[in-house]
């Protein structure tokens, strides 16, 4: 099926999985604070899931649920990071998919930035099943 992409509200909420090797403690607890080193572009953007379309649960088991936990950001408090674009992007198997851009910058102290922003923005919904 293909869909087409929508705008998303800035109050709606986007799903990422973290997987447990990106964190120092594996034994971490929801409250503590995301690494920023967490947010990584592949292939020019960050893949999210938009939660119009998406449970926690169903992001977390694209990929391995015993491996990954799951973040949520605001989607307006993403756009609210100049450059940070968010755009829905979905794909013939993920109709919930959405990628922000501009993470990746020139110089490499404004990727830390961004990185750091979005950490701050971020917060744990679901630990990994191990």
């Amino acid at each position: 099926m293909n869909y087409k992409s929508e705008e998303i509200p800035n109050t709606d909420t986007l799903f990422m999985r973290a997987h447990v090797q990106l964190l120092k403690n594996r034994n971490f607890k929801l409250t503590d604070p995301i690494p920023p080193n967490i947010f990584r572009e592949h292939q020019g953007a960050m893949s999210t899931d938009w939660n119009k379309y998406s449970t926690l649960e169903q992001t977390r088991a694209r990929g391995n649920p015993s491996l990954n936990g799951v973040i949520g950001m605001n989607v307006g408090d993403v756009r609210n990071i100049p450059p940070l674009e968010v755009i829905h992007t979905p794909t013939f198997n993920n109709r919930a998919h959405t990628n922000i851009y501009g993470i990746i910058q020139e110089n490499k102290s404004r990727t830390i930035e961004m990185r750091v922003k979005l950490a701050r923005i971020a917060q744990w919904l679901l630990k990994p099943l191990n």
